[in-house]
Protein backbone atom coordinates (compact mmCIF):
# COMPACT_ATOMS: atom_id res chain seq x y z
CA UNK A 1 0.00 0.00 0.00
CA UNK A 2 1.47 3.38 -1.19
CA UNK A 3 1.47 6.61 1.61
CA UNK A 4 -0.37 7.99 -1.10
CA UNK A 5 -3.59 6.16 0.60
CA UNK A 6 -3.04 7.21 3.46
CA UNK A 7 -2.39 10.72 3.05
CA UNK A 8 -5.22 10.99 0.72
CA UNK A 9 -8.00 9.11 2.96
CA UNK A 10 -9.81 11.72 4.96
CA UNK A 11 -10.33 11.46 8.63
CA UNK A 12 -12.81 13.10 11.13
CA UNK A 13 -11.62 12.83 14.98
CA UNK A 14 -14.25 12.51 17.74
CA UNK A 15 -12.74 13.47 21.34
CA UNK A 16 -14.12 12.27 23.87
CA UNK A 17 -14.10 15.18 26.51
CA UNK A 18 -16.96 14.69 28.70
CA UNK A 19 -15.95 13.10 31.63
CA UNK A 20 -16.15 13.52 35.18
CA UNK A 21 -12.77 11.56 36.86
CA UNK A 22 -14.14 11.35 40.18
CA UNK A 23 -10.92 8.94 41.02
CA UNK A 24 -9.57 12.58 40.98
CA UNK A 25 -11.77 13.49 43.60
CA UNK A 26 -11.45 17.59 44.53
CA UNK A 27 -9.64 18.23 41.29
CA UNK A 28 -12.58 17.82 39.24
CA UNK A 29 -14.93 19.40 41.63
CA UNK A 30 -14.68 22.23 39.14
CA UNK A 31 -13.48 21.01 35.91
CA UNK A 32 -14.11 18.10 34.09
CA UNK A 33 -11.15 15.41 33.72
CA UNK A 34 -9.62 16.82 30.38
CA UNK A 35 -9.52 20.20 31.97
CA UNK A 36 -7.24 19.73 35.04
CA UNK A 37 -4.10 21.25 34.95
CA UNK A 38 -0.51 19.22 33.32
CA UNK A 39 1.82 21.96 34.44
CA UNK A 40 1.51 25.09 32.36
CA UNK A 41 -1.12 22.57 29.86
CA UNK A 42 -4.13 20.70 30.49
CA UNK A 43 -4.59 17.33 30.15
CA UNK A 44 -6.51 17.71 26.80
CA UNK A 45 -3.67 19.35 25.31
CA UNK A 46 -2.21 15.97 24.29
CA UNK A 47 -5.03 14.72 22.42
CA UNK A 48 -5.09 17.80 20.60
CA UNK A 49 -1.75 18.22 20.08
CA UNK A 50 -1.70 14.06 18.55
CA UNK A 51 -4.35 15.74 16.29
CA UNK A 52 -2.76 18.60 14.84
CA UNK A 53 1.30 17.00 14.87
CA UNK A 54 -0.32 13.81 13.07
CA UNK A 55 -0.97 15.97 10.11
CA UNK A 56 -3.75 13.50 9.05
CA UNK A 57 -6.64 14.59 10.55
CA UNK A 58 -8.61 18.08 8.97
CA UNK A 59 -11.82 18.31 10.82
CA UNK A 60 -12.37 17.13 14.84
CA UNK A 61 -15.27 17.67 16.85
CA UNK A 62 -14.41 17.71 20.90
CA UNK A 63 -17.41 16.43 22.44
CA UNK A 64 -18.33 18.16 25.75
CA UNK A 65 -20.69 17.48 28.53
CA UNK A 66 -19.53 17.50 32.30
CA UNK A 67 -18.42 21.29 33.58
CA UNK A 68 -17.80 22.07 29.82
CA UNK A 69 -16.92 25.57 30.65
CA UNK A 70 -13.06 25.04 30.79
CA UNK A 71 -12.90 23.15 27.95
CA UNK A 72 -14.62 25.72 26.27
CA UNK A 73 -12.29 28.51 27.31
CA UNK A 74 -9.44 26.19 26.28
CA UNK A 75 -10.94 25.61 22.74
CA UNK A 76 -11.59 29.02 22.28
CA UNK A 77 -7.88 30.40 23.58
CA UNK A 78 -6.21 28.48 21.12
CA UNK A 79 -8.24 29.01 18.37
CA UNK A 80 -8.19 26.23 16.00
CA UNK A 81 -10.16 27.29 13.13
CA UNK A 82 -7.97 27.25 9.44
CA UNK A 83 -10.65 28.29 7.52
CA UNK A 84 -8.66 29.05 3.99
CA UNK A 85 -7.45 25.26 4.31
CA UNK A 86 -10.72 23.60 5.49
CA UNK A 87 -9.44 22.84 8.98
CA UNK A 88 -10.87 23.22 12.46
CA UNK A 89 -11.07 21.35 15.74
CA UNK A 90 -14.57 22.44 17.48
CA UNK A 91 -16.75 22.37 20.30
CA UNK A 92 -19.88 20.05 20.20
CA UNK A 93 -21.35 20.47 23.33
CA UNK A 94 -23.94 18.25 24.81
CA UNK A 95 -26.90 19.58 23.52
CA UNK A 96 -29.95 16.40 24.26
CA UNK A 97 -30.28 16.35 20.03
CA UNK A 98 -32.01 13.00 20.45
CA UNK A 99 -34.92 13.77 23.05
CA UNK A 100 -34.62 14.41 26.72
CA UNK A 101 -31.22 12.84 27.49
CA UNK A 102 -27.51 13.47 27.84
CA UNK A 103 -24.86 11.70 27.14
CA UNK A 104 -25.64 7.97 27.75
CA UNK A 105 -22.33 6.48 27.46
CA UNK A 106 -19.32 7.03 25.26
CA UNK A 107 -20.66 5.55 22.01
CA UNK A 108 -24.33 7.60 22.44
CA UNK A 109 -22.62 11.03 22.46
CA UNK A 110 -21.07 9.72 19.00
CA UNK A 111 -24.18 8.69 18.02
CA UNK A 112 -26.28 11.66 19.13
CA UNK A 113 -23.71 13.36 16.95
CA UNK A 114 -23.64 11.17 13.83
CA UNK A 115 -25.40 13.65 11.80
CA UNK A 116 -21.42 15.23 11.66
CA UNK A 117 -20.41 12.01 10.70
CA UNK A 118 -22.93 12.01 7.80
CA UNK A 119 -22.11 15.62 6.67
CA UNK A 120 -17.90 14.99 6.63
CA UNK A 121 -16.17 13.68 3.74
CA UNK A 122 -14.43 11.58 5.78
CA UNK A 123 -14.03 7.69 4.61
CA UNK A 124 -12.89 6.99 8.23
CA UNK A 125 -13.39 8.52 11.98
CA UNK A 126 -11.43 8.00 14.93
CA UNK A 127 -12.23 8.46 17.98
CA UNK A 128 -10.14 9.18 21.72
CA UNK A 129 -10.74 10.40 24.82
CA UNK A 130 -9.20 13.49 25.94
CA UNK A 131 -8.25 12.28 29.18
CA UNK A 132 -4.50 10.60 28.83
CA UNK A 133 -1.18 11.73 28.95
CA UNK A 134 0.33 10.00 25.82
CA UNK A 135 2.07 11.42 22.31
CA UNK A 136 0.77 9.00 19.52
CA UNK A 137 1.10 9.56 15.31
CA UNK A 138 -2.28 9.04 14.52
CA UNK A 139 -0.81 9.26 10.84
CA UNK A 140 0.72 5.79 11.48
CA UNK A 141 -2.71 3.77 12.91
CA UNK A 142 -4.31 5.03 9.62
CA UNK A 143 -1.98 3.15 7.98
CA UNK A 144 -2.25 -0.60 9.55
CA UNK A 145 -5.79 0.56 10.01
CA UNK A 146 -6.66 0.57 5.61
CA UNK A 147 -3.31 -2.10 5.17
CA UNK A 148 -5.41 -4.69 6.81
CA UNK A 149 -8.37 -3.62 5.73
CA UNK A 150 -10.09 -3.57 9.39
CA UNK A 151 -13.62 -2.56 10.41
CA UNK A 152 -12.27 -0.88 13.58
CA UNK A 153 -8.53 -1.06 14.78
CA UNK A 154 -7.79 -0.70 18.83
CA UNK A 155 -4.90 0.94 19.80
CA UNK A 156 -3.89 -1.20 23.10
CA UNK A 157 -0.49 -1.56 24.61
CA UNK A 158 1.07 -4.38 27.18
CA UNK A 159 0.51 -4.13 30.86
CA UNK A 160 0.54 -6.66 34.21
CA UNK A 161 -2.71 -8.21 34.54
CA UNK A 162 -2.34 -7.01 38.31
CA UNK A 163 -2.22 -3.52 37.14
CA UNK A 164 -5.03 -4.28 34.75
CA UNK A 165 -7.61 -5.74 36.63
CA UNK A 166 -10.85 -3.57 37.53
CA UNK A 167 -8.90 -0.63 35.49
CA UNK A 168 -8.98 -1.08 31.75
CA UNK A 169 -10.81 -2.70 28.84
CA UNK A 170 -8.97 -6.11 27.82
CA UNK A 171 -8.39 -7.33 24.51
CA UNK A 172 -7.16 -11.16 23.51
CA UNK A 173 -4.80 -11.25 20.58
CA UNK A 174 -4.23 -13.65 18.42
CA UNK A 175 -0.75 -14.19 16.76
CA UNK A 176 -2.30 -12.68 13.14
CA UNK A 177 -3.22 -9.56 15.04
CA UNK A 178 -6.79 -9.80 15.04
CA UNK A 179 -8.59 -9.25 18.33
CA UNK A 180 -10.57 -12.55 19.22
CA UNK A 181 -12.21 -11.33 22.89
CA UNK A 182 -12.80 -7.85 24.59
CA UNK A 183 -13.77 -7.51 28.33
CA UNK A 184 -13.99 -4.15 29.72
CA UNK A 185 -12.42 -3.88 33.62
CA UNK A 186 -12.13 -7.60 33.97
CA UNK A 187 -11.25 -8.12 37.56
CA UNK A 188 -9.12 -11.16 36.53
CA UNK A 189 -7.62 -10.46 32.79
CA UNK A 190 -6.66 -13.06 30.38
CA UNK A 191 -2.80 -12.97 30.19
CA UNK A 192 -1.38 -12.95 26.46
CA UNK A 193 0.14 -16.29 25.59
CA UNK A 194 3.69 -14.63 24.55
CA UNK A 195 3.35 -12.60 27.47
CA UNK A 196 3.30 -14.52 30.76
CA UNK A 197 1.79 -12.11 33.58
CA UNK A 198 0.92 -9.16 31.21
CA UNK A 199 -2.41 -8.82 29.28
CA UNK A 200 -3.25 -6.37 26.19
CA UNK A 201 -5.45 -3.34 27.29
CA UNK A 202 -7.46 -1.11 25.34
CA UNK A 203 -6.02 2.51 25.16
CA UNK A 204 -9.73 3.88 24.44
CA UNK A 205 -8.16 4.72 20.84
CA UNK A 206 -10.20 3.51 17.90
CA UNK A 207 -10.40 4.09 14.06
CA UNK A 208 -13.67 3.16 12.38
CA UNK A 209 -14.62 2.86 8.78
CA UNK A 210 -17.59 5.54 8.88
CA UNK A 211 -19.71 3.63 7.23
CA UNK A 212 -19.06 0.86 9.64
CA UNK A 213 -19.51 3.25 12.82
CA UNK A 214 -22.66 4.52 11.65
CA UNK A 215 -24.21 0.81 11.44
CA UNK A 216 -22.56 -0.55 14.66
CA UNK A 217 -23.86 2.78 16.72
CA UNK A 218 -27.58 2.63 15.17
CA UNK A 219 -27.14 -1.56 15.99
CA UNK A 220 -26.47 -0.04 19.73
CA UNK A 221 -29.33 2.80 19.86
CA UNK A 222 -31.72 0.32 19.37
CA UNK A 223 -30.61 -1.94 22.00
CA UNK A 224 -32.63 -1.60 25.11
CA UNK A 225 -30.18 -2.97 27.29
CA UNK A 226 -26.82 -1.39 25.74
CA UNK A 227 -24.75 0.77 27.86
CA UNK A 228 -24.22 2.99 24.90
CA UNK A 229 -20.37 2.64 25.44
CA UNK A 230 -17.38 1.67 23.23
CA UNK A 231 -15.79 -0.56 25.55
CA UNK A 232 -18.56 -2.47 27.71
CA UNK A 233 -21.06 -2.98 24.31
CA UNK A 234 -19.74 -1.77 20.68
CA UNK A 235 -16.66 -3.89 20.82
CA UNK A 236 -17.35 -6.91 22.38
CA UNK A 237 -20.36 -6.91 20.03
CA UNK A 238 -17.86 -6.28 16.84
CA UNK A 239 -15.88 -9.01 17.62
CA UNK A 240 -18.55 -11.81 18.33
CA UNK A 241 -20.61 -10.46 15.18
CA UNK A 242 -17.81 -11.10 12.63
CA UNK A 243 -16.39 -7.67 11.80
CA UNK A 244 -12.78 -7.30 11.40
CA UNK A 245 -11.24 -6.36 14.29
CA UNK A 246 -7.87 -5.46 14.74
CA UNK A 247 -5.29 -4.63 17.47
CA UNK A 248 -2.71 -2.04 16.98
CA UNK A 249 0.10 -1.86 19.17
CA UNK A 250 0.99 1.13 20.43
CA UNK A 251 4.50 0.44 21.48
CA UNK A 252 5.06 0.51 17.45
CA UNK A 253 3.98 3.90 16.90
CA UNK A 254 7.23 6.03 16.40
CA UNK A 255 7.54 9.79 17.31
CA UNK A 256 10.36 11.30 16.25
CA UNK A 257 13.25 12.50 18.35
CA UNK A 258 11.47 10.79 21.45
CA UNK A 259 13.65 9.00 23.93
CA UNK A 260 10.25 6.62 24.96
CA UNK A 261 8.20 5.08 22.29
CA UNK A 262 4.96 4.57 23.25
CA UNK A 263 4.34 6.70 26.06
CA UNK A 264 0.86 6.46 27.17
CA UNK A 265 -0.58 6.99 30.95
CA UNK A 266 -4.14 6.96 32.65
CA UNK A 267 -3.86 10.08 34.81
CA UNK A 268 -6.70 9.05 36.60
CA UNK A 269 -5.81 8.86 40.23
CA UNK A 270 -4.32 11.48 42.10
CA UNK A 271 -1.73 9.19 43.00
CA UNK A 272 -1.10 8.47 39.54
CA UNK A 273 -1.64 11.95 38.65
CA UNK A 274 0.85 12.86 40.96
CA UNK A 275 3.37 10.55 39.44
CA UNK A 276 3.18 11.56 36.31
CA UNK A 277 3.92 15.25 37.46
CA UNK A 278 7.41 14.14 39.42
CA UNK A 279 8.05 12.74 36.64
CA UNK A 280 8.62 15.77 34.83
CA UNK A 281 11.10 17.19 37.69
CA UNK A 282 13.69 14.87 36.66
CA UNK A 283 16.80 15.63 34.58
CA UNK A 284 15.55 13.05 31.77
CA UNK A 285 11.74 12.37 32.30
CA UNK A 286 9.92 10.00 30.54
CA UNK A 287 8.10 11.93 28.68
CA UNK A 288 9.61 14.99 27.01
CA UNK A 289 7.97 18.18 26.70
CA UNK A 290 10.75 19.78 24.73
CA UNK A 291 10.73 17.94 21.87
CA UNK A 292 10.16 20.67 18.92
CA UNK A 293 9.08 17.57 16.61
CA UNK A 294 6.29 16.61 18.74
CA UNK A 295 5.23 20.22 20.70
CA UNK A 296 2.05 20.02 23.42
CA UNK A 297 0.20 23.27 21.85
CA UNK A 298 -1.17 24.73 24.98
CA UNK A 299 -2.99 28.01 25.94
CA UNK A 300 -0.94 30.92 25.44
CA UNK A 301 -1.10 33.19 28.56
CA UNK A 302 1.32 36.69 27.85
CA UNK A 303 2.95 35.94 31.48
CA UNK A 304 6.24 37.37 32.17
CA UNK A 305 8.71 34.65 32.82
CA UNK A 306 9.20 33.00 36.56
CA UNK A 307 11.27 35.28 38.50
CA UNK A 308 13.27 34.34 41.65
CA UNK A 309 14.36 37.32 43.93
CA UNK A 310 16.95 35.63 46.09
CA UNK A 311 17.12 32.45 47.87
CA UNK A 312 18.23 31.57 50.85
CA UNK A 313 19.40 28.77 53.09
CA UNK A 314 23.41 26.69 53.29
CA UNK A 315 22.47 24.13 50.95
CA UNK A 316 23.76 24.35 47.56
CA UNK A 317 21.71 25.88 44.93
CA UNK A 318 21.50 22.33 43.18
CA UNK A 319 20.35 20.65 46.02
CA UNK A 320 17.40 23.01 46.90
CA UNK A 321 16.11 24.35 43.37
CA UNK A 322 15.09 21.89 41.15
CA UNK A 323 11.26 22.87 39.73
CA UNK A 324 9.01 23.52 36.77
CA UNK A 325 7.14 26.97 36.56
CA UNK A 326 4.97 28.73 34.31
CA UNK A 327 5.00 32.19 33.66
CA UNK A 328 4.14 34.83 35.88
CA UNK A 329 5.52 32.86 39.21
CA UNK A 330 7.73 34.67 41.54
CA UNK A 331 10.19 33.19 44.68
CA UNK A 332 11.25 35.71 46.95
CA UNK A 333 13.96 34.11 49.31
CA UNK A 334 12.15 30.56 49.47
CA UNK A 335 13.88 28.27 51.18
CA UNK A 336 13.53 24.70 49.18
CA UNK A 337 11.66 24.13 45.71
CA UNK A 338 12.45 20.89 44.54
CA UNK A 339 10.77 18.14 42.78
CA UNK A 340 7.72 20.66 42.13
CA UNK A 341 5.55 21.63 39.19
CA UNK A 342 3.88 25.10 39.43
CA UNK A 343 1.62 26.58 37.29
CA UNK A 344 0.89 30.61 36.36
CA UNK A 345 1.40 32.82 38.89
CA UNK A 346 2.04 30.87 41.35
CA UNK A 347 4.13 32.78 44.46
CA UNK A 348 6.35 31.33 47.03
CA UNK A 349 7.40 33.62 50.10
CA UNK A 350 10.13 34.03 52.43
CA UNK A 351 11.68 30.73 53.72
CA UNK A 352 9.21 28.37 52.42
CA UNK A 353 9.71 24.60 51.80
CA UNK A 354 8.26 23.29 48.53
CA UNK A 355 9.02 19.76 48.04
CA UNK A 356 7.61 17.20 45.39
CA UNK A 357 4.45 18.98 45.24
CA UNK A 358 2.55 20.43 42.15
CA UNK A 359 1.21 23.69 42.53
CA UNK A 360 -1.91 24.94 40.30
CA UNK A 361 -2.43 28.65 39.06
CA UNK A 362 -2.57 31.77 41.47
CA UNK A 363 -1.49 29.71 44.66
CA UNK A 364 0.45 31.06 47.05
CA UNK A 365 2.65 29.39 49.86
CA UNK A 366 3.25 31.81 52.78
CA UNK A 367 6.34 32.98 54.97
CA UNK A 368 8.05 29.80 56.61
CA UNK A 369 5.44 26.96 55.22
CA UNK A 370 6.40 23.51 54.38
CA UNK A 371 4.21 21.88 51.49
CA UNK A 372 5.63 18.36 51.29
CA UNK A 373 4.30 15.63 48.41
CA UNK A 374 1.11 17.81 47.98
CA UNK A 375 -1.30 19.36 45.25
CA UNK A 376 -2.33 22.44 45.76
CA UNK A 377 -6.00 23.79 44.23
CA UNK A 378 -5.79 26.91 42.11
CA UNK A 379 -5.98 30.29 44.14
CA UNK A 380 -5.71 28.76 47.28
CA UNK A 381 -3.11 30.01 49.63
CA UNK A 382 -1.47 28.40 51.83
CA UNK A 383 -0.96 30.71 55.36
CA UNK A 384 2.72 31.37 57.14
CA UNK A 385 4.27 28.75 59.11
CA UNK A 386 1.62 26.49 57.90
CA UNK A 387 2.80 22.77 57.49
CA UNK A 388 1.27 19.86 54.87
CA UNK A 389 2.46 16.48 54.13
CA UNK A 390 4.40 15.63 57.65
CA UNK A 391 1.82 15.30 60.33
CA UNK A 392 -0.80 12.70 58.87
CA UNK A 393 -3.76 13.31 62.15
CA UNK A 394 -3.70 17.09 61.98
CA UNK A 395 -3.71 16.96 58.19
CA UNK A 396 -6.94 14.73 58.39
CA UNK A 397 -8.38 17.08 61.51
CA UNK A 398 -7.79 20.16 58.47
CA UNK A 399 -10.05 18.43 55.84
CA UNK A 400 -6.73 17.94 53.55
CA UNK A 401 -7.34 14.58 50.93
CA UNK A 402 -4.89 11.95 52.00
CA UNK A 403 -4.28 9.54 49.62
CA UNK A 404 -3.37 5.71 49.91
CA UNK A 405 0.07 7.11 48.53
CA UNK A 406 0.08 9.37 51.16
CA UNK A 407 -0.44 12.32 48.96
CA UNK A 408 -2.52 15.28 50.49
CA UNK A 409 -4.70 17.45 48.56
CA UNK A 410 -5.00 20.93 49.55
CA UNK A 411 -8.83 22.50 48.04
CA UNK A 412 -11.29 24.94 48.99
CA UNK A 413 -13.10 23.15 51.63
CA UNK A 414 -9.88 22.57 53.41
CA UNK A 415 -9.37 24.18 57.12
CA UNK A 416 -5.83 26.21 56.86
Amino acid sequence: MSNNKVLDSRVLAMVLAGGRGQRLGPLTDNRSKPAVPFGKHHIINFALSNIINSKVIDHAYVLTQYKQQGILRILASMNFEAPAWDKFIRPLPAQQQMGTDWYLGSANAVYQNHEYLLDDPAEYVLILAADHIYKFDFKQLLHDHIKHDADVSVSGMFLSTEQAADTFGVMEVDVAGSIRGFKEKPPHPKAHPDRPGECVISQGIYIFKKSVLLEVLKQDHLDQSSENDFGKNILPKMVNGGYNVRFYDHGTNVIPNEKIQGYWRDVGTIDAYHAAMMDQTQFNPDLDLYNKYWPIITVSDNQPMAKVNSLCGSQSDDMRMQFLAAGGSVFTKAKMIRHSVLGREVRIEEDAVVRDSVIFDKATIGKGARVIRTIVEERIPIPDDCVIGEDLEADEERNILITKEGIRVVHAKSRL
